[in-house]
C-alpha cells in the first residue's frame, strides 16, 4: 500500500498491491491522516477476489462441412482469450481420416 504525494496538500492517490497468494475476502483498510495535533480516519475496503483462470476458446464457423471427394472448403476459427492470456496460439487438426489435410492461414 503506498500513497502518492505524501504528505498530501489536498488529494492523494492510494495504489493497493496484492500478491497472487493473498487470500480472498473483503478487509476494511483504515486510513489515518495527521496535521499537527488533529488525526482523523477514513475507513476503504480492499475487496480481494481469485485470480482470472487463464482460458483459450476456439470456436469453429461453421461448425461442420460436407465435400464431395477432390472438393475442399474453409472454416473459420475464431481465438477467444480470457485471464490475461496475450499471443498467438498454435492451431492444429487431429483425427482427421486419410488422405485427408488441412492448413492453416495465416500459418
Amino acid at each position: 500500500m503506498a500513497f502518492s504525494p505524501n504528505p498530501a496538500q489536498s488529494t492523494s492517490i492510494l495504489t493497493f498491491t496484492v500478491a497472487a497468494g493473498a487470500p480472498t475476502g473483503s478487509y476494511p483498510v483504515t486510513i489515518t491522516g495527521t496535521s499537527g495535533s488533529l488525526t482523523r480516519t477514513t475507513t476503504v475496503t480492499l475487496n480481494v477476489t481469485a485470480a482470472p483462470t487463464a482460458s483459450i476458446t476456439l470456436t469453429g464457423s461453421p461448425t461442420s462441412v460436407t465435400l464431395a471427394r477432390g472438393g475442399g472448403a474453409t472454416v473459420g476459427i475464431k481465438i477467444t482469450r480470457g485471464g490475461g492470456v496475450t499471443g498467438t496460439a498454435a492451431l492444429a487438426a487431429i483425427s482427421l481420416p486419410s488422405k485427408a489435410s488441412v492448413s492453416f492461414s495465416p500459418a
